[in-house]
């Protein structure tokens, strides 16, 4: 052990002994915690969890306790990191940030239905210099800080393609395009979209001379919800390179499953074939015991016992052996 872990086992070992204590927990919890959350919190429901979420590189220079309560009627936890070092971490509240999303993993494994538990962490420190780290965390981006806080940390932005209109999808027009495939391509029936799909790629190509045919054709083709034949009548209003482009794509395609069907059928063919052999050469192997045993005089109840074949068995291979 290292002279400076041999020091901090002293701190870690005081501070969690203490913190065991509810009695001391409760007091430092009513002396810290906000109003708001404190007059919603039941303390008669505090209890100590065994469970640690510091990352390996801080043990030597943290320790961390976490409790169970409820706060509102509702599962909540209060997470005390204490601080022994000397140099202060400037990203500090990242790193509660990473404690707290860990404590919520821990919380939804073991109850599968939660709601996410309300998760309030505490720094305690202890260093003689005093503490200039940022606590808010939207400070550490720097520059950033102002837009940081217009848009991080608020409800996430959805994009439903489902509920997008169609008109409004083709006012883009390549990621347009990408919604328009994804949207339809799991519809029973895609056919009646692919003339106003080979149009959009016709537009695309003509604009800059690139069309994502590619990945565009193997993603419809590598599902069940298009008629082949009608796809290849769909490509005949298409500009002529485009179109010899699509059919290239799509004929590669086709020969691709193919050779991918027979690759799985062969792979088949043959654990069955091996499985088939296995099951013979142990039948085989069995039958030589038998006979082996058989010449030794043993009887047959011995062998059955030995060979888990019954008599009937046994007495058919003996028979095979004299001819």
């Amino acid at each position: 052990m290292s002279t400076y872990n041999f020091i901090h086992q002293p701190h870690d070992k005081f501070f969690k002994q203490s913190m065991a204590d509810i009695r001391v927990a409760k007091e430092l919890f009513e002396t810290y915690l906000p109003s708001a959350l404190l007059s919603q919190t039941d303390f008669s429901t505090l209890k100590l969890q065994n469970s640690s979420f510091i990352d390996e590189e801080y043990k030597s220079t943290s320790a961390d306790v976490v409790y169970t309560v409820k706060v509102n009627d509702a599962p909540a936890y209060f997470y005390i990191l204490c601080e022994h070092q000397t140099k202060i971490d400037h990203f500090m509240a990242f790193r509660l940030l990473l404690y707290t999303v860990r404590i919520w993993e821990t919380h939804l494994r073991q109850n599968l239905k939660s709601d996410l538990p309300l998760v309030y962490p505490l720094v305690i420190y202890s260093g003689g210099k005093p503490w200039d780290a940022f606590r808010d965390i939207h400070e550490l981006f720097g520059r950033q800080e102002a837009l940081a806080r217009e848009v991080l940390f608020k409800p996430y932005r959805l994009v439903d393609i489902q509920r997008e209109n169609d008109d409004d999808l083709r006012q883009k027009l390549r990621s347009g395009l990408m919604a328009f495939v994804m949207k339809y391509r799991k519809i029973d029936n895609f056919n009646k979209n692919l003339e106003a799909l080979f149009h959009w790629l016709q537009e695309l190509k003509e604009l800059d001379g690139f069309s994502p045919c590619n990945f565009v054709v193997q993603y419809l083709l590598d599902g069940d919800n298009i008629d082949k034949q009608y796809f290849i009548n769909s490509t005949r209003g298409l500009e002529s390179e485009l179109r010899d482009e699509v059919m290239t794509l799509a004929e590669q395609f086709k020969e691709d499953g193919l050779k991918q069907g027979l690759k799985e059928g062969l792979e088949k063919g043959l654990e069955k074939g091996l499985e088939k052999g296995l099951e013979k050469g142990y039948r085989q192997g069995v039958e030589t015991v038998v006979i082996r045993l058989l010449k030794r005089g043993e009887k047959l109840t011995t062998i059955a016992d030995i060979t888990g074949l019954c008599l009937d068995e046994i007495k058919k291979i003996a028979e095979l052996s004299v001819h």
